[in-house]
Parts: structure tokens; sequence; C-alpha cells
């Protein structure tokens, strides 16, 4: 029997002998609660991989599904799958498996990955993601907006994109997120991401231990003076409670600024703070003293 011919007979009901695949598309909406096109490719060769799939008979199927309610067609190439007894208009999203499939290279990113990693201070509307891709806008579903995050090009020209990327479980679904040493620097190096420096410092503090070469393998990645200098502060502030050792901090600030930076990108009117010697950087003294009551 042909994939075309297995399709349709898993949309009329008849199987004749080969009733070991009737539940294929069954088995295939239980592993997948929202998928891309080319996942359902894949797992349908998985089980016939000596067959080949025909486009028109694919789509004729899930126009099937998408009217019988079973499937939400959310963009080109990407459903939803609604669970028996659910109505496909009340049924919310898992946000974080929309984020991981809206593009085929998406890794879960800055206050995303806190949130994905149960790290997070606040639950947040918006979902970041690392792409190769060039998005320009974001993405809006059910109230929730998906932010495209470009990767660095230092690290797309290294091949190092996928440097400190996790492996995580949603519903049996697995989600690309980066590390905690990872998501470390990247919230530091964009706080805008993280939602500002109040909320990443607390939603840090829920993280109790980092691999501190891999966080430093990740900066020297960067090639970002800077960069080392906002990372060793920060980890140099918490030094007790990570229990990060001299040696470690001064791999850091070896890669320091020669002048000093400050340590909030933004251009405003009053950019003053306190110089640390020791990282060239000019932090806000809210930030030292993590006084939250005003916005940074």
């Amino acid at each position: 029997m042909t994939i075309s011919a297995l399709i349709a007979n898993i949309v009329s009901g008849s199987f004749g002998n080969r009733q070991v695949k009737k539940n294929t598309l069954h088995e295939f909406f239980n592993k997948f609660q929202v998928f891309r096109l080319e996942d359902l490719n894949e797992f349908i060769l998985s089980k016939e991989p000596e067959k080949t799939i025909e486009a028109n008979t694919r789509n004729n199927l899930l126009a099937h599904y998408i009217k019988q309610k079973r499937l939400v067609r959310i963009r080109r190439e990407i459903y939803q799958v609604i669970p028996l007894g659910e109505s496909s208009e009340y049924y919310a999203i898992d946000p974080y498996l929309l984020a991981s499939k809206l593009t085929d290279d998406a890794i879960l990113s800055h206050h995303t990955a806190l949130e994905a990693h149960a790290k997070a201070y606040s639950i947040f509307n918006t979902c970041n993601y690392w792409t190769k891709k060039e998005i320009r806008h974001p993405f809006e579903f059910q109230g929730l907006k998906f932010k495209s995050v470009q990767q660095p090009k230092i690290l797309i020209e290294k091949k190092q994109e996928n440097f400190g990327i996790k492996l995580i479980y949603r519903k049996d679904q697995p989600l690309r997120v980066t590390s905690f040493e990872r998501t470390l620097v990247d919230v530091i190096e964009r706080p805008k991401l993280a939602g500002g420096w109040e909320e990443l410092w607390r939603s840090l503090t829920f993280i109790d231990y980092f691999d501190i070469d891999e966080v430093f393998h990740y900066c020297s990645l960067l090639e970002n003076a800077t960069t080392f200098a906002k990372v060793g502060f920060y980890l140099e502030q918490n030094q007790k409670k990570l229990a990060v050792t001299d040696q470690e901090l001064e791999k850091f600030s070896k890669f320091i600024p020669q002048s000093p930076h400050y340590m909030e990108r933004t251009r405003t009117k009053n950019k003053s703070g306190t110089l640390i010697k020791r990282w060239n950087l000019i932090v806000p003294g809210k930030l030292l003293e993590e006084s939250w009551e005003e916005d940074l």
C-alpha cells in the first residue's frame, strides 16, 4: 500500500489487512500537539520508510482534520492538534511548543528560556526564540506575541549557533532551549529581552549553579569585552552563592574593555552610575543596591 493510499484509508476508516497502521495519525496527534509539516512527513516515513508522500494527499488529509476541528492551521506549515473532547475555539495553545515550531531552527531564548526552565520571576505574554532567519515582524496568536531574535553573526560564522542548547520536554514533545549558562550571558547582554534588570536579576536568583567554564567559553565565542565585564560583574556580585572562585573571576577580568563602558546600552539623558574599576563598568546605582521601587 502506498503512503497516499494509507492516508486516504486513515481518513475513510478502511484499512483492509493493514490493521497495524490504522492508528498512525492518532498516534501522531498524541505525540505532537503543535507540529510543522516536516514533523508529519518524518513520522509517516518512520512507519513506512520505503514509501513516498504525495503533497496533495497529505494536504487533503490536513484539510479533513481541520474540517473535523481536530486541527487548527496556525500559519503556513504549522498546525495545532485539538485533543478529543476539547473545542478548537477555546483550547489554549502551549506558547513554548508554538515558539519552538515557528522556524525549523527555533531555540527558546532569553526570558522565555528562563520560563521554560521554571526559573523566571514573572511570566510574560511574549516568547523569544533564536533563529538564523530574518523575521521582521512579531507573530501573534491567542493574545500571545512571538518575537524572533537573530543569532549573532559571529556564532554563525564560527558554526557555533547551537552552542549551549539543551533539550527539555513539554507534554512529551522535545524543545530546544538555551542552557542556564548561555541564558545567563544572553540576558545580561540584552536585558530588555529579559524584562529589564530587575526582572532578570530576580529571575537569576532561582539558579544556584552555573558551569563557569561553559559561561566563559560562550563569552569567548562572542568576543565582546563588555560582555566579559558584565558577566564577570554579575558573578562577582553572587560569588559566594554560586561558589565562584577568585581564579575563575580573574579569567573574565583579563578580557574587559580598556576604558569604562556603561552596563546599559540604551541612550538616556541621565546615564549616571558607579564605576566598578575591576570591570571598567559603569553600573546603575539601583542595580548595585538592588533597589527596585522604580524602573531602571
